[in-house]
């Protein structure tokens, strides 16, 4: 009888078959939840780029506040949990290719 490994974060199974994300993928799934995590703080962003805008040494300690909301919201958006959310999509889709090719 065969068992079944699953790995966490970097691999999937899909049925009997293991999908597991080369570094290419990986700098995708990245990107996606950057981008992501900066569409939903653009506002924060928008808030931070303004005050830095006359500032310059004294940035800061002038935009302390908007640093740490900023921070904090991007953050949010950049967990494990988020990033997994990505890997998943990035492997559903690889192994749909994969079903395509009759690889799996």
């Amino acid at each position: 009888m065969t068992r079944q490994v699953q790995f966490p974060c970097s691999t999937k199974s899909v049925g009997m078959h293991l999908i597991a994300l080369s570094g290419e993928e990986e700098e995708v799934v990245y990107r996606k939840m950057r981008s992501a995590a900066l569409k939903n703080c653009d506002e924060i962003l928008q808030e931070f780029a303004k005050c830095t805008r006359t500032k310059t040494f004294s940035v800061m300690y002038a935009c302390n506040g908007q640093t740490i909301k900023l921070n904090k919201c991007l953050s949010s958006f950049s967990s494990e949990k988020v990033r997994d959310g990505f890997r998943g999509e990035v492997k559903e889709a690889k192994a749909k290719r994969y079903a395509e090719l009759n690889f799996i």
